[in-house]
């Protein structure tokens, strides 16, 4: 039936989408490592998850303060921020930054 397609279709996006983020979590470390907050901006978008911690069992975020990545600290921040208002407001689109 369409309804069945239907629930078939979103369970493969949302599949997808848990790939994509799965694969930017995975990368999210090296373009913290390397000091690149464009590239941590992008995973973030990709749905990184930003609690992630470094093989040691650090937290990124300390791991970019200690290394003096500003920017990064702040992309990190930024989207711990989104990512919290999306827990708290799960029905609702924010422009706050």
């Amino acid at each position: 039936s369409a309804a069945a397609a239907n629930r078939r279709n979103q369970r493969r996006q949302q599949e997808d989408k848990r790939r994509i983020a799965d694969t930017a979590t995975m990368n999210l470390f090296n373009a913290v490592r390397r000091g690149d907050a464009k590239a941590v901006r992008g995973l973030m978008a990709k749905g990184a998850n930003p609690y992630t911690n470094t093989p040691d069992g650090s937290r990124l975020l300390d791991f970019a303060a200690a290394k003096g990545f500003d920017a990064v600290v702040l992309e990190l921040r930024e989207s711990a921020f989104r990512v919290n208002q999306e827990i708290d407001e799960p029905n609702t689109t924010s422009e706050r930054h």
